[in-house]
């Protein structure tokens, strides 16, 4: 390799060294620009962002505290509907029971008239099956 190709190799690189150089300085600029307009929207945006949250906090925490109190009487009006409807449904037994209760007493007489009157004809079937068998003998 000659002084001159050296020379010449050297000097490209030095030339893409300084355009590389100039690529970074310029890239740095831009992010620069971009972090200081960055800096300028987080300076007016962010106060108001944060006052936003405080209100919004204690909007929360007003609403939790509100909530209990709230939530108390919604559970003591569920214990008390469910105590209701279990009144209810014995008040409901209990007239069903009076209102079924003749009936019922009814459908058994009745019943038991059938199956004693069914007792009555197969006994009386029984003995004239017999009283023809004897005859017949």
């Amino acid at each position: 390799m000659t002084a001159e190709t050296f020379n010449l190799i050297a000097a490209i690189c030095l030339v893409a060294l300084a355009l590389a150089a100039v690529g970074i300085a310029w890239s740095v600029m831009r992010t620069a620009t971009e972090a200081r307009g960055l800096m300028v929207t987080l300076r007016d945006e962010l106060p108001q962002t944060l006052q936003q949250a405080r209100v919004t906090a204690a909007s929360v925490e007003s609403l939790t505290t509100e909530l209990a109190p709230r939530l108390e009487r919604l559970d003591r009006l569920a214990d008390e509907a469910e105590e209701t409807f279990v009144a209810l449904r014995a008040t409901i037994a209990a007239a069903d029971s009076i209102v079924r209760g003749p009936a019922d007493v009814m459908d058994g007489a009745k019943r038991t008239a059938e199956s004693v009157g069914k007792g009555l004809l197969s006994g009386a079937d029984r003995l004239r099956r017999r009283m023809v068998h004897e005859n017949d003998a």
